[in-house]
């Protein structure tokens, strides 16, 4: 689990390399290399929809005073593509490589998906409770 950076690495302990890697695994380096192997589009999609809910979980405890279209408003800003790609380096070590065809690597796109497969496979793994307690850790400073 040499790829996760010291503070979030708790959060993935127990989970096997062979996920993770999975996770780390952007669709368009299966593409390079014919179809074949794996890639993270399946934890994207759980995580997506699991970075959805804490955000709204989040909007909804901490700003009761905003109606519900400010809050869709907020959420959408801080569940972007961007605003997910600036989460990555908080996450992976900066020497890390994902993979991905290279034109993709540096992608916000790409970095936004990467970050939605890892809560998609912690969430499988680990429950709600510590993709919570990530996504709080992931937001304080920001």
């Amino acid at each position: 689990m040499h790829s996760i950076n010291e503070g979030p690495i708790a959060f993935f302990e127990g989970i096997d390399d062979a996920d993770i890697g999975k996770a780390l695994t952007h669709s368009s380096f299966k593409g390079a290399t014919g179809g074949k192997g794996v890639d993270n589009t399946r934890f994207a999609f759980l995580g997506d929809a699991v970075i959805n809910l804490l955000e709204a979980e989040r909007l909804f405890h901490e700003k009761e005073e905003l109606p519900k279209g400010l809050m869709t408003d907020h959420r959408q800003k801080l569940v972007s593509d961007d605003a997910l790609s600036k989460l990555l380096k908080r996450i992976l070590k900066s020497d890390y490589q994902i993979k991905s065809v290279e034109n993709h690597a540096s992608g916000v796109k790409a970095k936004a998906t990467i970050v939605e497969a890892l809560f998609g496979l912690l969430f499988e793994k680990k429950g709600i409770e510590p993709c919570r307690r990530l996504w709080k850790s992931m937001n304080e400073d920001s």
